[in-house]
């Protein structure tokens, strides 16, 4: 048996609390100090409820001349469950809304008076921009405190440093390898192909050689790489600190999807930090271990003057060229 005084909430289209109680949907009409008087939506209808100010049910007066709307109290609190999860996710609007189409298990009545998911799409992505930063313009904008924090409030990454992606990089300079029309060069001649990969591998020698063995290295290549070389100083090398540790990429198709994903991803590397700190050991591939020990191996015999800087790079762009292999 229903209990009579049983009451629920859920919201309108614009957010408005609504009160659910015996089968009828209530609008807040006013709220005094001590209670809150809420009146039938439907049109006419002089029914109404009392509440104390906590929303604990008081009393209710008046006969409803309408019958209850059970299928809209369903179709209500399905629209408040997708609109929730639209405001804070990052799925597909339609994949939430069959999600949550599903779950509801809504009665044969309700299901066929439900939007279909291409239906409700357009007034749901309305609900999504709303909540939503402009895309910004510039690579140069402020993050609002929300997207700068993690999912329980905290400050997001307060310690971290943007190195830049290795691939990207390496793409990044055999596109302009390209541009300049030196594609055929760099496939068949090796010293073009050696100083092209030796370039990419200054992103792996330890930063108080870089622009040394960049010296090295430019003096040392054929030169019909002179402008390549320009753009690298360019568009690399002299704002080193800044790409690497400030620049942010004004092509993205949405900063504020990809902040979003990064608050997600902090609560697994969150995860993974405390196995780490518990001694529980991380799988790494062969691959990468094999990399790494090269790396390793390289800087330790040319800091002790083993090999000279030039062939300490020419060493690490044997690795740019195992990659090579799969990628450029």
């Amino acid at each position: 048996m229903t209990d009579s005084t049983s009451i629920s909430f859920t919201t309108s289209n614009r957010g408005k609390p609504l009160l659910i109680y015996s089968g009828y949907i209530f609008r807040l009409k006013k709220s005094t100090v001590k209670v809150k008087y809420w009146t039938c939506h439907s049109d006419g209808c002089v029914a109404n409820v009392h509440t104390d100010k906590n929303d604990h049910f008081i009393k209710s007066n008046g006969q409803h001349h309408h019958i209850p709307e059970p299928e809209q109290i369903e179709l209500r609190n399905l629209k408040r469950k997708v609109k929730e999860r639209v405001k804070t996710e990052t799925s597909s609007i339609s994949k939430i809304y069959e999600e949550e189409l599903a779950r509801s298990n809504l009665s044969s009545t309700a299901l066929t008076l439900a939007s279909t998911a291409a239906e409700g799409k357009s007034g749901l992505n309305r609900v999504r921009r709303k909540t939503t930063p402009p895309i910004p313009t510039s690579a140069e904008f402020d993050i609002p405190e929300f997207y700068s924090q993690t999912l329980d409030g905290t400050q997001f990454f307060p310690t971290a440093i943007h190195h830049g992606c290795f691939f990207h990089y390496c793409q990044l300079l055999y596109k302009n390898v390209k541009s300049l029309g030196l594609s055929t060069s760099y496939l068949e001649d090796e010293d073009t192909r050696l100083a092209c990969r030796s370039t990419m591998a200054l992103a792996l020698v330890p930063l108080e050689y870089v622009e040394e063995a960049y010296e090295l290295l430019k003096n040392d290549s054929p030169k019909a790489l002179a402008e390549f070389f320009t753009y690298y100083e360019k568009q690399w090398l002299k704002p080193w600190h800044n790409r690497f540790n400030n620049r942010v990429e004004k092509h993205h198709p949405n900063m504020w999807h990809f902040l979003e994903c990064l608050k997600r991803e902090e609560l697994l590397f969150r995860q993974q930090l405390g196995k780490l700190n518990a001694g529980i050991p991380k799988k790494t591939s062969s691959n990468v271990c094999i990399s790494q020990k090269q790396i390793d191996t390289l800087t330790e015999r040319y800091e002790q003057e083993q090999i000279t800087l030039i062939d300490f790079l020419y060493g690490l762009s044997t690795l740019v060229a195992k990659r090579s292999t799969k990628s450029l």
